[in-house]
């Protein structure tokens, strides 16, 4: 049977290249240097941040991927495919802000097909802070300790 309209959709299985940097909660360079990833066009943001665990799970183990954030950052100094250290100075200038245009931050519902990474443009991958015993139980950060009464004689 012939699909409607008489042209068949052919299954096309399109590549993009990803380079990616992480970047700990603070916005130091922690993980790592440049990263490249080849992914299937038509995967979600939410795909790609359980991809980039998967690639740098040595560096990403105790984090959950869903608590990631993809960010787009264009700078001019990236064409130039810069050293370590440029790339710390680059981030280190860089404001994570939820309206920022640059960089963006991605969706995770966002399909990768429509990220287009020009020469100049990386994505950076925000990981949260590391969970401690403060935080591992989902509070407010703050420990209380129960001190069993005293008893004077």
């Amino acid at each position: 049977m012939a699909p409607r309209g008489g042209k068949g959709k052919q299954a096309e299985t399109r590549t993009k290249t990803i380079w990616f940097l992480l970047v700990d909660h603070e916005g130091k360079l922690r993980f790592g240097d440049l990263t490249v990833l080849d992914v299937q066009a038509d995967i979600t943001v939410a795909a790609l941040q359980r991809m980039i665990k998967e690639k740098k799970r040595s560096h990403l183990g105790p984090f959950e991927a869903d608590d990631f954030e993809v960010w787009t950052y264009k700078h001019m100094d990236l064409s130039s495919d810069p050293m370590f250290e440029e790339l710390e100075d680059i981030v280190g200038r860089i404001k994570f802000l939820k309206a920022s245009k640059n960089p963006k931050r991605l969706s995770p519902k966002q399909k990768v097909a429509k990220i287009d990474p020009a020469e100049d443009v990386i994505l950076l991958v925000r990981v949260p802070p590391p969970q401690t015993t403060d935080t591992a139980g989902g509070g407010d950060g703050e420990s209380f300790i129960r001190l069993a009464p005293t008893q004077h004689v």
